[in-house]
């Protein structure tokens, strides 16, 4: 890689984590707007999911010696059949509609419903309303069998319209509980809503014993790649490639419309409630919640996840204890500095030497991006 590249790469890097929305304080300061999501600010997105990153590697890489780990995977009940599409390169498999499906030509298929007017949509809402409720009953039977369990959990959008858990638990070593005794207690847990209706996680339940080591950092990876798609609202990202995919997405928001909340006026309509949960297809869930021992389910100090006590809003306030400290040369100079280490960390000891080239060339101050 060229030193004209990696300058190029470097600014980039900067230009990513801008704020496309900055607020300006009374003061003539100008602040971050915090948006999480990237239709609105693709710069605070990025770096909300970097944020969490670090928060799900500090709960594992700062721990002590004596826990052991877990991975989760709790999927969505079925709400009705769906289109089976395979990944290209995977060995094909018939459809329950008879057909085996290209996995390029029919990619825009894959997870849609096999019949849109017989596909349960007021079920499939209701689910995503109720996922939160069902991983607290979860988490206080885990915390029945292992009082300090900590957890860190990222909730994705499948291809159907509905969200399933990625989660990391971490025990103490006295008190983990192995795969199969958290199966048992995931087929256990249901949750009763308002008007009746049991709900329980999906069939599809996943539990990986983990070792602080490549696995459990590539189960951080792909929590943290779920974080990016859920910064991206519901109908973010152009949505459905096709007529049909586009009606299967119309109709969910429609049955999150007139889907009843708990915030609903009690005798008016739906479609007069403000909240959130009406316009993300029933969802009202954090993107990402990682235990703390102030909250609620919290035993002692040992249910916080991160052990450094590693936090969105320290991590914000450290960024801004660091920019007050510098010059606005300085402030140009470093997030250059930085942008090229960021690089380093990503392209691997491949670009050293660039880097160090770099170093020589470029002294302060850095180019104005």
């Amino acid at each position: 890689m060229g030193t004209e590249t990696l300058v190029l790469d470097a600014a980039k890097v900067i230009v990513d984590r801008r704020c496309s929305n900055p607020i300006t304080l009374p003061s003539g300061v100008q602040v971050r707007c915090q948006s999480r999501l990237k239709s609105l600010c693709p710069g605070c997105s990025n770096l909300a999911a970097g944020d969490y990153a670090a928060i799900f590697r500090s709960g594992v890489f700062d721990a002590p010696p004596g826990y052991r780990f877990v991975a989760l995977t709790l999927t969505a009940p079925s709400a009705g059949g769906t289109h089976r599409v395979v990944k290209d390169g995977r060995p094909p498999r018939r459809c329950g509609c008879g057909a085996t499906h290209d996995p390029v030509t029919d990619a825009a298929l894959r997870g849609l419903p096999l019949d849109l007017d017989t596909y349960d949509y007021d079920a499939a809402v209701a689910w995503n309303y109720q996922i939160g409720t069902l991983w607290n009953r979860l988490l206080r039977e885990i915390r029945r069998h292992a009082p300090t369990a900590a957890y860190a959990l990222s909730r994705e959008w499948g291809a159907r319209g509905s969200l399933h858990i990625h989660g990391l638990v971490r025990f103490p070593a006295a008190e983990y509980l192995p795969p199969a005794v958290l199966e048992r207690i995931v087929g256990s847990v249901s949750a009763r809503d308002r008007h009746g209706h049991v709900h329980r996680f999906g069939a599809q339940v996943k539990v990986d014993p983990l070792n602080a080591d490549g696995k459990t950092a590539q189960s951080i990876w792909y929590m943290t790649k779920a974080v990016q798609y859920m910064v991206k609202e519901v109908a973010d990202g152009g949505g459905p490639s096709s007529d049909y995919g586009r009606e299967h997405w119309g109709r969910l928001h429609r049955a999150a419309t007139v889907m009843r909340c708990d915030k609903c006026p009690p005798h008016g309509s739906p479609s007069f409630c403000q909240a959130r949960a009406h316009k993300q297809w029933g969802a009202r869930s954090r993107v990402v919640t990682v235990s703390d021992a102030r909250g609620r389910h919290a035993a002692t100090a040992q249910t916080r996840w991160s052990f450094t006590g590693l936090t969105r809003a320290s991590q914000r306030q450290a960024r801004a204890d660091y920019a007050a400290s510098l010059s606005s040369d300085d402030a140009r100079a470093d997030r250059f500095t930085f942008a090229v280490q960021a690089r380093r960390i990503l392209d691997g000891e491949r670009t050293a030497a660039a880097l160090d080239a770099i170093t020589a060339l470029r002294p302060r101050p850095a180019p104005p991006v």
